[in-house]
């Protein structure tokens, strides 16, 4: 079974979506493997870096955001079936082809969750954490690259496709 890019970058956004929404709500309060430094919870972690409660409560609400985005533009597409010829109205941004509304709210979404995610591998390295608790951000990161990537190619491909030279 071939998976198209389309495909391939919905499922990658429901798992960052869903790994976004298990970490800030419903382990919050919760340790795991992978909290900074000697963490046992959310706040703790971000005590650990040296950060205030409101800066991890406007991440934390960035993420939350983010992720119900993601989720939103996902079954949109998947249950109304908008493909991009029905919605060429809605074109905001051009890139290598055309990026629709929605695509771009995905794209400034997962551009500042790649800077988010950098940055949390440098507060892991930061507090000289084991690889093993940076991984969740390595992960998160390279999702969020590769569905930048397939994005921006799909209207690539759709646009050469709909004007052949």
């Amino acid at each position: 079974m071939d998976l198209t890019s389309f495909e391939i970058t919905s499922i990658l956004k429901l798992i960052i979506a869903l790994g976004l929404l298990n970490v800030w709500v419903l382990r919050f309060n919760q340790s795991t493997s992978y909290r900074g430094g000697d963490a046992n919870n959310m706040k703790e972690e971000f005590d650990n870096y040296g950060f205030a409660s409101w800066f991890m409560y406007a991440i934390g609400a960035f993420k939350v955001v983010l992720a119900g985005v993601l989720l939103w533009s996902v079954f949109v597409r998947e249950f109304a079936d908008l493909k991009p010829a029905i919605i060429s109205a809605t074109d905001i941004l051009t890139v290598s082809g055309k990026i629709f509304m929605h695509d771009t709210i995905d794209i400034i979404g997962l551009l500042v969750l790649s800077i988010i995610m950098i940055g949390a591998i440098i507060m892991h390295i930061k507090l000289k954490d084991s690889m093993l608790k940076s991984l969740p951000a390595f992960l998160m990161l390279a999702m969020s690259l590769v569905c930048i990537l397939l994005i921006v190619f799909y209207y690539k491909e759709f646009y050469y496709m709909a004007h052949p030279h």
